[in-house]
């Protein structure tokens, strides 16, 4: 957990400076590759670890946190899907760049605290171009990620934008950019909106999946996430409340879960509870809210 932690920061603070020094200048490609291929080795030491440190983000930091998150999705989900390591570099590339064009958006359409005006939402969605238009001039940069950058808004049933592709026409890079975008969006707190919980997240975009996406590439993305993702805060059956901190691909819904609080609402040292391992014993319900907020979410994380 600490190597993750380190490498979730490290990126952080990498998209931070790159966004605040690109509005004028070059963009830097090669020097982005070296947490991307931290990304990777963290992923394939402990998936979970990783995964995790998606949850623990800022509401006002949303713009750095998002293009981290996504670049962690975005990896994880082309490695589950069987993509060789040179395209996951592209992938993580793509996914830390995916929302490059926003830094030409004026911040009061970004942080505006309601919903979009049409002409507001047609500046908004000018962002795809805005980062494909300054990114395409970078002698280095692969079409692979310009793929991703440009389609990561497009819908499988042709309503998307900038260009309303359908079907094939959508490269595999904009569709896992498009999936780790949505997932991470509704899962997030913003000025104008609560956070999804995890399960409900990927419920929502299950319930999208004939017009959005190709055919079962949303029922792999719900099983490598699992039906909890790690980090979600919930109610078990018996009236513990904690984190869960392991998915369990073959049960996706008996994951580990670090216990906080007993039945009574008291705090207890953090243990583990196996699910799998107790007959009888579920989640009943993902915690929102106050109740989600009484569980300190990155503690329990650290003890798994």
């Amino acid at each position: 957990m600490p190597r993750a932690r380190t490498t979730y920061a490290e990126t952080f603070e990498h998209v931070k400076d790159l966004m605040q020094d690109a509005r004028g200048g070059a963009v830097d490609l090669a020097a982005s590759q070296p947490y991307i291929e931290a990304i990777i080795k963290s992923l394939g030491r402990n998936g979970d670890a990783l995964l995790s440190l998606t949850k623990l983000r800022r509401c006002d930091k949303y713009a750095y946190t998002h293009s981290v998150n996504v670049a962690i999705f975005s990896v994880a989900y082309a490695h589950y899907l069987g993509l060789p390591e040179n395209k996951l570099h592209l992938v993580g590339l793509a996914g830390l760049f995916h929302d490059f064009g926003k830094i030409f958006i004026p911040q009061a359409i970004l942080d505006a605290p309601r919903k979009l005006t049409s002409a507001e939402r047609d500046i908004m969605q000018a962002h795809v171009l805005l980062g494909y238009n300054h990114l395409v001039k970078e002698k280095d940069i692969r079409p692979e990620v310009l793929q991703g950058v440009m389609q990561h808004h497009e819908k499988y049933n042709g309503s998307g934008y900038p260009n309303r592709l359908r079907g094939s026409k959508i490269s595999i890079y904009g569709l896992i950019l498009s999936l780790s975008d949505h997932y991470d969006a509704l899962s997030s707190k913003r000025v104008y909106k609560e956070p999804m919980p995890a399960n409900v997240a990927l419920a929502v975009m299950y319930k999208m999946r004939e017009e959005a996406w190709a055919p079962g590439y949303v029922e792999r993305f719900i099983k490598m996430m699992g039906v909890y993702p790690v980090g979600t805060p919930v109610l078990l059956s018996n009236g513990e409340r904690g984190a869960v901190c392991h998915s369990n691909p073959e049960y996706p819904t008996l994951p580990k879960v670090m216990i906080a609080l007993n039945p009574a609402g008291r705090p207890v040292p953090p243990r583990l509870r196996d699910l799998r391992e107790h007959p009888g014993l579920d989640i009943e319900r993902s915690l929102t809210g106050n109740d989600a907020e009484m569980l300190d979410v990155g503690m329990l994380l650290s003890h798994a």
